[in-house]
């Protein structure tokens, strides 16, 4: 015959609703940081590239597969990784190669989109972020 343990040797498997901060609340955000700046971020306040084998791409909705770099919505942050070469680095294209001009329009269109009041936050973030609030 098996005794049942008391109660104070019972620990939860998980937490008790309303013990803590929920998986959504803003302290689980997962956070990036921008190749421009060097600040971190929410990740949906950022614009993801990604290099999937030869092809780099702007991943809108931020969970294509292949290696991503983040930038903020800024134009400043997007000059500054240029200059310095960040998203070449980042990204690990080949010596040489520079960013497809197709893509940086894709960005350049994003970043006239963002918020103007922020100035960051690409357009398909905010709806994320004031949801998650």
């Amino acid at each position: 015959m098996v005794r049942p343990r008391p109660e104070s040797d019972v620990t939860p498997a998980f937490p008790a609703p309303g013990s803590g901060p929920s998986p959504r609340s803003p302290e689980h955000w997962p956070l990036r940081t921008c190749v421009g700046c060097r600040e971190t971020h929410s990740k949906w306040q950022l614009i993801r590239l990604r290099r999937l084998g030869e092809t780099l791409d702007v991943d809108a909705g931020g969970r294509a597969a292949g290696r991503g770099a983040y930038i903020c919505a800024k134009m400043e942050c997007w000059e500054a990784a240029r200059r310095r070469r960040a998203l070449q680095r980042a990204l690990h294209l080949p010596a040489g190669v520079p960013v497809p001009e197709r893509v940086a329009g894709l960005v350049a269109s994003m970043i006239s989109n963002s918020a103007p009041e922020t100035g960051w936050g690409p357009v398909r973030g905010q709806e994320e972020v004031q949801s998650r609030s």
